[in-house]
C-alpha cells in the first residue's frame, strides 16, 4: 500500500438487520443478509495476496480484491469484485456491483459501472 490510500465501507446492518451483499466471504462469494456466514466469516472488504493499491486509491466497501492485482493511482473501487491478476488503470473508477473477471486491464480513466462493460474489456 503507498501513501494516501483510503479503505473503508457503509454499513452492513440497519436497524439490526444485515443488508444483502454487503459482505463477501474470505473466497469472494457475495454474502446475502440471512447467511449465517454474515456476521462470523464475512468481510466488508476484503484485499487479497500481493496486492499493489498505488497512491491516492479508494476501496470503498463493499469490495473484493483477490490476490496479484494492481489497483492505479486515484482509483476508486466500490461495490465490486476484482478477480485474481487484473491491473487497474490511473484514475479508474469500477463500481455498480460488477465483477472483473481473471486476468483483465482496465485502461486508465475508464469508469466500469455495469457487468456488459466488464465483460467488454
Amino acid at each position: 500500500m503507498q501513501d494516501d490510500i483510503v479503505i473503508h465501507t457503509f454499513e452492513t446492518t440497519d436497524d439490526g438487520h444485515n443488508i444483502d451483499g454487503r459482505k463477501f466471504t474470505s473466497n469472494g462469494e457475495r454474502l446475502d443478509g440471512s447467511d449465517p456466514r454474515f456476521v462470523e466469516e464475512g468481510y466488508a472488504v476484503c484485499v487479497g495476496e500481493n496486492v499493489s493499491l498505488a497512491h491516492s486509491s479508494m476501496i470503498h466497501g463493499h469490495a473484493w480484491i483477490d490476490n496479484d492485482s494492481f489497483v492505479g493511482m486515484d482509483a476508486m473501487i466500490f461495490n465490486a469484485k476484482i478477480e485474481n491478476n487484473v491491473a487497474i488503470g490511473v484514475s479508474t473508477t469500477i463500481t455498480g456491483g460488477v465483477e472483473i473477471p481473471d486476468g483483465k486491464f482496465v485502461p486508465p480513466g475508464r469508469v466500469v459501472v455495469t457487468q456488459d462493460e466488464s465483460d467488454a474489456l
